[in-house]
């Protein structure tokens, strides 16, 4: 629901699907209401049942990550929710369920060890990838911090970090190696610092990192870097220039890198797809069925 509300933004259609924005709210506030009904009806079953268990905190996660949705949701929807006829304020309701997401995620991290449970490293990243990815896009729509962004970026480098060290924590990089999970990373910190913290040089240097270090990049972090090195570099033509720099051949540069990028598939697919590029942002955590 969230992926066709914001595709009705993008493409500032009045409905889709046959339904209008107004529904989309309506429809998708009844259907995270109802989802998190019966999460807590299972967990509630569950201690019942077993206690502090692995099964528990499982589930725990699970409904955790619904909260974590229907606050994004009720967040990004908040202009339109009063005027669909809901009941609350949608941004404060939104932060409740924020604050109970990050509750249950402490939780099953700090009660992890009591019942064995330490859970999948890659899919722990995923997760705070995801916490992120949410957290940073409530920040650019001039919302607060009320998470703490800056502990989630520690605690994802310290994952990556030790996971490297610990040939047993080597699951992380099944999928994408140790380069891949950094640029994943260092992705969403330059866009952290680009458009929260207005500190292109930072980003800058974060970017230019992979570019030169890494010997494959990922196509999307390797746009976000060069999107950061352009930005600087149109920031700081006077003082590169004295510094003895061809600004006008880097800027070329970067353009026809970025011109390359923008040609490869998932780049183009996205571009092409406004619902395939909405529903990929990642800040909305799926189950798996």
């Amino acid at each position: 629901m969230l992926t066709m509300y914001r595709t009705l933004q993008r493409m500032g259609e009045y409905s889709i699907c046959g339904m209008s924005k107004y529904d989309i709210v309506v429809k998708g506030k009844s259907y995270f209401d109802a989802s998190i009904d019966l999460g807590e009806e299972a967990i509630a079953r569950i201690n019942d049942e077993e206690g502090w268990s692995t099964n528990y905190l499982l589930f725990m996660q699970q409904l955790s990550n619904r909260y974590f949705n229907r606050a994004m949701f009720l967040l990004v929807t908040r202009d339109d929710y009063e005027k669909s006829g809901l009941l609350g304020d949608a941004v404060n309701l939104g932060f409740t369920d924020l604050k109970t997401s990050q509750d249950m995620d402490i939780e099953v991290v700090d009660n992890g060890d009591q019942v064995g449970y330490k859970g999948n490293k890659a899919v722990y990243f995923s997760l705070l990838l995801g916490r992120i990815r949410g957290i940073l896009l409530l920040m650019k729509m001039s919302l607060p911090d009320k998470w703490g962004i800056e502990d989630m970026f520690d605690s994802a480098v310290e994952l990556v970090v030790a996971a490297r060290k610990d040939p047993e924590e080597n699951v992380l990089f099944n999928d994408v190696a140790f380069a891949g999970r950094m640029q994943e990373l260092d992705a969403l910190i330059i866009d952290y610092f680009s458009c929260i913290k207005k500190d292109t040089k930072q980003a800058a240097r974060i970017g230019i990192r992979m570019l030169i270090e890494d010997e494959y990049v990922l196509p999307d972090a390797a746009l976000g870097a060069i999107t950061a090195l352009k930005k600087y570099t149109e920031e700081n033509t006077v003082e590169m220039i004295e510094g003895g720099h061809d600004v006008h051949r880097i800027l070329d540069l970067l353009q026809a890198y970025s011109r390359n990028l923008e040609n490869t598939p998932i780049i183009v697919n996205m571009r092409r797809n406004i619902s395939i590029a909405e529903s990929r942002r990642g800040d909305i955590t799926m189950e798996k069925i």
